[in-house]
């Protein structure tokens, strides 16, 4: 119970022990000044029910303010969420056009001349079936790299699906130079 709603309570109840008739402009400051009136409370309760109304007002107030500040922030982190996909596709785009590098590259003098364009039937010696195990978007564990990650300008990396544990056959892991 809030501490205004015990000061509130306690006129309240005053004011049907007592018989007294509510006021046409009912608010807790007039009931409390009826009262005083009546001789029914001190000083010092009004100032103690006054004070109440105050500091309820106040922490009021407050647990807005933060219910206020955790909306904005649980908004935020659903608009993070929502624009992952988007910036997770741009930075895989970034790396295969040879963007993300641009820098690292001109600072060791490597262009983009000395890359070559390939097909994958050009430089595949075959394709494998892999695991058959149950994968997910869970994005946790470990990615498992499908046919539909194969196009045909190149590898795709915006349909991978992941497993949940990470203990897989050798032979039916990517390692270096399979692709």
């Amino acid at each position: 119970m809030k501490l205004g709603m015990i000061g509130e309570t306690v006129v309240n109840l005053m004011f049907t022990y007592d018989r007294i008739m509510l006021l046409s402009e009912n608010t807790a400051v007039n009931r409390i000044s009826v009262l005083f009136r009546e001789g029914l409370l001190t000083q010092d309760l009004v100032d103690i029910l006054h004070a109440l109304q105050r500091y309820t007002r106040t922490i009021v107030d407050r647990i807005e303010s933060l219910f206020a500040k955790l909306d904005e922030s649980k908004q935020k982190a659903q608009d993070a969420l929502d624009s992952f996909e988007i910036r997770k596709a741009a930075i895989l785009h970034k790396a295969f056009t040879g963007e993300l590098t641009a820098q690292w590259r001109k600072e060791h003098g490597v262009g983009m001349e000395s890359w070559d364009n390939t097909t994958l039937s050009k430089i595949v010696i075959g394709f494998k079936y892999g695991t058959s195990e149950k994968s997910d978007y869970s994005y946790k564990g470990m990615p498992v790299f499908r046919i539909p990650n194969i196009a045909d300008d190149g590898l795709s990396f915006e349909d991978l699906k992941f497993l949940s544990h990470k203990d897989i056959s050798d032979e039916n892991q990517i390692h270096e130079n399979d692709i």
